[in-house]
């Protein structure tokens, strides 16, 4: 059994995933279209930046975007990630 918090870390992983290139997305645009509440999912990037599997970059342009490529990332890293 997993946690809420283990599963808003797949659905945000999800989305960063299904992102094309170069393309980044914001934690709000995440939880908005994965319907997770925005109060969870900053804990949660933080978390996955932290072990590199997301990537973020600040100002102007900035975002989020998957760490590496998404065919070298594991479901068991991320549920390791945040637990």
């Amino acid at each position: 059994m997993i946690t809420k918090k283990t599963e808003y870390a797949i659905r945000a992983m999800w989305e960063l995933a299904n992102l094309n290139g170069s393309e980044q997305s914001t934690a709000n645009r995440i939880a908005q279209r994965q319907g997770i509440p925005p109060k969870y999912l900053p804990q949660i990037i933080s978390e996955l930046t932290r072990t590199g599997l997301v990537s973020s970059s600040r100002g102007f342009g900035g975002g989020l975007r998957l760490g590496r490529q998404a065919s070298d990332i594991t479901l068991l890293e991320i549920i390791e990630a945040v637990q």
